[in-house]
């Protein structure tokens, strides 16, 4: 006996509805699609499989206090594709110089916009900087060239992409993938 069909179709499957630290491990081992790039652009892609992340955070005596006065830095809303960060902006040399040194915790809706006044291949470390972090690189007009990608807390190894940047976007390790924030991406720097 052969069934040719059925009178009722096939139910439609239940969304999956996954947990932040699911999200989190799935993207581990899913090769990361990559965004569509104009030919003469420096972007670096992503790799493949995500770097494992450093654990977080690093709150043990290896992580220095901060001098006094803290210092605050200026805040202001971000858009990175359909995420919104409250950033904080290291605009001056000293700014620059502390960035998110001695922070024992960041947000996932928070991170770090530094301008670097020049186009260079930059170079970041993460001296006295207690927390992994994920360091995008982002041309002139806000096209994100390229991520460090979980840059391990309390190192001096320098860290950065091989195409030239001028703003560079901290965010807690792993941002990016999670978010679908690919090389590539247009970033909306606004003043």
């Amino acid at each position: 006996m052969m069934v040719a069909g059925c009178k009722n179709p096939p139910a439609e499957p239940a969304p999956v509805v996954r947990s932040p630290e699911a999200r989190v491990e799935q993207a581990k081992t899913e090769p990361v699609p990559q965004a569509r790039i104009a030919p003469d652009r420096c972007v670096e892609p992503l790799v493949d499989r995500a770097p494992a992340l450093a654990p977080e955070p690093v709150l043990d005596g290896r992580c220095p206090r901060e001098p006094q006065p803290v210092r605050r830095f200026r805040k202001r809303p971000l858009r990175v594709g359909q995420e919104a960060l409250t950033v904080e902006l290291a605009l001056s040399e000293p700014e620059r110089e502390q960035g998110l040194m001695y922070r024992r915790t960041l947000g996932e809706r928070e991170g770090m916009l530094f301008d670097l006044g020049a186009i260079a291949r930059h170079q970041f470390w993460m001296h006295d900087t207690c927390i992994p972090l994920d360091i995008g690189f982002l041309a002139e007009d806000g096209t994100l060239v390229g991520v460090a990608e979980a840059a391990s807390p309390l190192t001096d190894t320098p860290r950065g992409v091989r195409c030239p940047s001028r703003y560079v976007l901290e965010v807690p390790a792993g941002w990016y993938r999670r978010h679908g924030v690919l090389p590539g991406t247009r970033i909306e720097l606004g003043e």
